[in-house]
């Protein structure tokens, strides 16, 4: 019977897998790990001198299966080495992880995650070293602080590494501040990737200066930061929402009251206007109407950047933005509907209030779990980012469907966007999606109430391209949504809506026997 990998996949390992599992195997047993003795690979003697990806899986494996030492990790660190990843080493020694710096001058990806024993003198002594360092992860090392990217702290030895660095992450890092954001806009000018998930001493004008430090920054991960609100994105532009018609309790839902983001404009005709005064509240529909064609029109030169965005990343550019005559004729739309009393919702985006990005370049965002973001920061993220294909929202509580409008006005290209728990998120935010973001691969609406099957039908017709919608706990879905999507989907790979009553065994099974994963659980 074939070997299989282990991680539960079922797939057969390759010849590569088993015979550096049977490597592994042989350290034992010839006594080079713990309590062994023998010379440095001496009984195993091509181990140090294969080619550095498979010393790099073998290092890996030897890691997870606690047979490394500080002996034998001695003889992996050379001149050779280019990939190290160390993450869950806490048992060897700091001298060990000091020689890294010396030992492996041309190391490009080194992971010490989990690595208790790591402070800032072994990260200083990396960056003193390590001058073609690209990615450098740090998760969970909780004796690292800024000062070990502090120029100061190395009078005498350059920090060349940090100059090449591309990729950052300290996630987990409680001493970590906003300090450390100053520290990099000294020293990091090729950053592309930086994750300060779960540091809880980042506040809102930390990654306010991050905006103006990092302007090649292309991801970036502020998840769990309790202090993070609206008001680290008060510099950046603004998108400006045109005309919002909300749908009327003939729909089976109450109109707006109040519009959730300042920069909105939201024309809810109430029912006494539609009775007794029919012709002032058609008046005041066209007169919003004209406003938002014109706002169009004055606008529709913002997105002459498409060019440039589509000559970097021509795979997932989007579809240019409103033309202003489009905009006139869904304002003129939102107008009848409005005079007419119909439950129908049309939003007309405007062009953002400034034509300068921040971060021109950033493509993934997550402030999943940060409870001070809401529709104003999403209106300011989506005019600062224009070319974003990824943003993580679960949990943002005071996110709305307000919010999506806008994110999907100014992010064309969007391909992957979670809501998980935004309980505020109704079938509208979903036909924004539609109608502005025909590159959508993945959704997560997981605890969204308001999530029927009319807003999957609208998404599936103008997101044909979805791989993966994840819907947990949405009361609203019953087998039309599966069928919706098993009918226009054709890329369709995987299916959660465990929890939802209206679905039925037989229309999940129907899916499944498609070759979609469909995961659905009785409640």
């Amino acid at each position: 019977m074939p070997s299989l990998t282990g991680d539960g996949s079922g797939r057969v390992a390759s010849l590569t897998s088993l015979c550096l599992e049977a490597m592994v195997a042989a350290w034992e047993s010839h006594g080079v790990t713990s309590g062994g003795g023998g010379g440095r690979g001496g009984d195993l003697p091509g181990a140090y001198h294969m080619p550095h990806e498979l010393c790099a899986r073998l290092l890996r494996l030897l890691v997870s299966s606690k047979k490394l030492t500080a002996f034998t990790l001695s003889g992996f660190l050379s001149p050779a080495a280019l990939e190290v990843d160390l993450s869950g080493c806490s048992y060897v020694p700091k001298s060990v992880f000091k020689q890294l710096g010396f030992s492996c001058p041309r190391i490009v990806h080194l992971n010490l995650s989990m690595c208790s024993q790591v402070n800032n003198a072994i990260v200083r002594s990396v960056l003193q070293g390590c001058s073609a360092l690209r990615q450098l992860y740090l998760d969970g090392c909780r004796h690292v602080t800024d000062a070990g990217f502090h120029l100061q702290q190395s009078p005498f030895y350059v920090l060349l590494g940090a100059v090449s660095l591309e990729t950052i992450s300290v996630q987990g890092c409680p001493q970590v501040t906003g300090e450390l954001v100053l520290h990099l806009r000294k020293v990091c000018r090729n950053l592309k990737e930086l994750d300060l998930a779960r540091c809880k001493s980042v506040t809102t004008l930390s990654v306010r200066r991050l905006f103006d430090s990092c302007p090649s920054l292309e991801s970036l991960n502020l998840s769990f930061l309790e202090g993070v609100a609206d008001e680290a994105f008060e510099g950046l532009p603004a998108m400006d929402m045109g005309v919002a018609v909300a749908p009327s309790s003939a729909t089976g839902g109450p109109p707006n009251e109040e519009p959730p983001l300042s920069a909105s404009r939201v024309v809810s005709p109430q029912p006494q206007d539609l009775h007794g005064n029919a012709a002032e509240a058609a008046a005041a529909a066209a007169a919003a109407a004209a406003a938002a064609a014109a706002a169009a029109a004055v606008g529709e030169g913002r997105f002459g950047m498409q060019d440039e965005r589509q000559r970097h990343q021509p795979d997932y550019g989007g579809p240019p933005f409103l033309p202003s005559a489009t905009a006139a004729a869904a304002a003129a739309a939102a107008a009848a509907a409005c005079a007419a009393g119909g439950g129908v919702t049309v939003t007309v985006p405007v062009a953002p209030m400034s034509s300068s990005s921040s971060l021109p370049s950033l493509r993934h965002l997550n402030l999943g779990r940060c409870g001070g973001v809401t529709d104003l920061a999403l209106a300011r993220v989506a005019g600062a980012f224009p070319a974003l294909e990824g943003l993580h929202l679960e949990h943002c509580l005071g996110v709305t469907d307000a919010g999506v409008a806008a994110l999907s006005a100014g992010c064309r290209g969007l391909r992957a966007l979670s809501l998980r728990n935004c309980g505020q998120i109704t079938d509208s935010a979903l036909e924004a999606l539609s109608v502005s973001c025909p590159s959508l691969e993945w959704l997560d609406v997981s605890w969204c109430g308001g999530v029927t099957d009319r807003g999957f039908e609208r998404l599936a017709e103008g997101c044909p391209g979805l791989e993966e919608v994840e819907a947990v706990w949405c009361e609203g879905i019953t087998d039309a949504t599966l069928l919706t999507l098993s009918r226009v989907c054709a890329h369709l790979e995987a299916v959660h809506i465990a929890f939802c009553e209206g679905v039925s065994a037989a229309a999940a099974a129907a899916l499944r026997a498609t070759g979609v994963e469909v995961v659905v659980l009785p409640r």
